[in-house]
């Protein structure tokens, strides 16, 4: 424990990373924590137990090992209470981490965004809480998107990577600060643009699920004969359509896709099961599911939340089952 804490302190990390690790996280128990090194081996040398070294605790290439034979000894030498302090610290840094914690998720939360795998948030909303809210917010999201991305890859039998680049926390901490528009955070990318944050799967990390047809602007499109056309919104709710904002993705159903129209909220996996629902495609923007589409066209569309958007453009999206004879692009 008190290894890990020197190793997150030499690289820079925030409350969270320099919390007293816990006991128990889960199906994870760790029952010899509070014991020392020499107080396990004293233990299986009475007990006259062996044990097994492994092979790369004389590595110095980690910088594990680099701690515990460099700088560790040269701390017992120089400062016989720092154990004590730093686990002291580490309570400490557990407490403020939980209250920071508690307030970013309380004051800022995060929506699906336009791609598959993106989460998005009010940017006004976002740079009105201190910096430090900003950060773990945004590490929030952060967790969010690479679970997201791990269960996503699972569900399509693709390897569910448990290990990604590193987040860089001087891009975000830039980011947070309001001197970039953007930032590279490893396998994610965050940007700031039409009054949204914006957090995304880099597209070198990302992979395709199945297909997906991306709307930028305004023109007739078809997918799996389905005919789209998109206009700018004139204010009249025409049928078989639905107001949205562009950029627009037109991707597969996911059962815990939902919208929320005057009936309350409605969930894709409760509307239709196994087979039926694999046939559904959902419409997502920048706030979430715009709509479920069927074979027919338009099934469902969101009631569409006016006061988000406020000084943005709307489009409406026209949906029917096409001939193949719109003149739109074939994808």
């Amino acid at each position: 424990m008190l290894e890990t804490v020197l190793m997150r302190i030499l690289r820079g990390v925030g409350p969270s990373g320099l919390a007293a690790m816990p006991v128990d996280r889960g199906r994870i128990l760790r029952p010899l924590l509070s014991l020392s090194r020499s107080a396990v081996l004293g233990y299986l040398a009475e007990k006259n137990i062996s044990w097994r070294e492994d092979s790369s605790n004389m590595d110095t290439v980690f910088l594990r090992n680099r701690i515990r034979r460099g700088l560790i000894p040269l701390l017992d030498e120089s400062f016989s209470g720092w154990k004590s302090g730093l686990a002291a610290m580490a309570e400490t840094q557990s407490l403020a981490a939980g209250f920071f914690r508690d307030e970013a998720r309380r004051r800022i939360s995060w929506d699906r965004g336009p791609e598959v795998l993106a989460l998005s948030t009010g940017a006004e909303a976002f740079f009105a809480q201190p910096e430090i809210i900003r950060e773990e917010a945004l590490f929030h999201g952060i967790d969010q998107l690479l679970w997201n991305l791990r269960r996503s890859r699972k569900l399509q039998g693709l390897k569910a990577r448990s290990t990604f680049k590193p987040i860089r926390r001087a891009a975000l901490r830039c980011f947070c600060a309001g001197s970039a528009a953007a930032a590279d955070l490893g396998p994610l990318r965050v940007m700031r643009a039409g009054g949204r944050i914006l957090l995304s799967v880099k597209k070198n990390d990302f992979f395709e699920c199945g297909f997906s047809l991306l709307i930028k602007e305004p023109g007739l499109y078809n997918l799996k004969n389905i005919g789209i056309q998109v206009q700018t919104f004139s204010g009249q709710n025409e049928s078989g359509g639905f107001c949205t904002l562009l950029p627009l993705v037109f991707r597969p159903g996911y059962k815990d896709d939902f919208l929320v129209t005057k009936g309350g909220k409605t969930v894709l996996g409760c509307l239709a099961k196994g087979p039926a629902r694999q046939k559904l495609l959902s419409a997502v923007d920048m706030l979430g599911t715009a709509a479920f589409i069927g074979s027919n066209g338009l099934l469902l569309g969101r009631d569409f939340p006016q006061e988000l958007v406020s000084g943005q453009k709307l489009f409406f999206v026209l949906v029917k089952r096409s001939n193949n004879d719109t003149g739109g692009t074939d994808v």
